[in-house]
């Protein structure tokens, strides 16, 4: 991936282009907001990690795709994806062990500032 700037429908279109099969689970339907949308990958995420270890490969991919939105987003970006999917996945220890896994350097970073800003705790 290139440069991402920060638009809502482009990295709402981006996600389910990358996560075709997130675009079945979308729980906000008809909505272009990149905070709702990201929101709903967490929950999707989320509960692929904790009730469907058998599909690692999709598993495996969502994380992909973060680090890439990550490496590659503009700080809007990276903002939106922490009040968003990476607050929905602080919220389990599963979760947090799986993002352990498959994070990235630059992921783990920003994602432990979300572990202690919403737990106060340190990663």
């Amino acid at each position: 991936m290139s440069q991402i700037s920060f638009n809502d429908e482009y990295l709402v279109n981006l996600l389910i282009e990358f996560i075709p099969e997130f675009k079945e689970e979308i729980i906000s339907e008809f909505s272009f907001s990149s905070y709702i949308i990201y929101g709903d990958f967490g929950i999707f995420l989320a509960d692929k990690i904790l009730n469907s270890k058998s599909e690692i490969d999709l598993i495996q991919k969502c994380f992909d795709f973060l680090n890439n939105l990550i490496e590659n987003g503009d700080e809007k970006t990276i903002q939106m994806l922490r009040v968003t999917t990476l607050e929905i996945l602080v919220d389990r220890t599963e979760t947090i062990e799986a993002a352990k896994i498959y994070f990235t350097l630059k992921s783990l970073e920003i994602f432990s500032e979300v572990i202690f800003f919403v737990t106060g705790k340190s990663f």
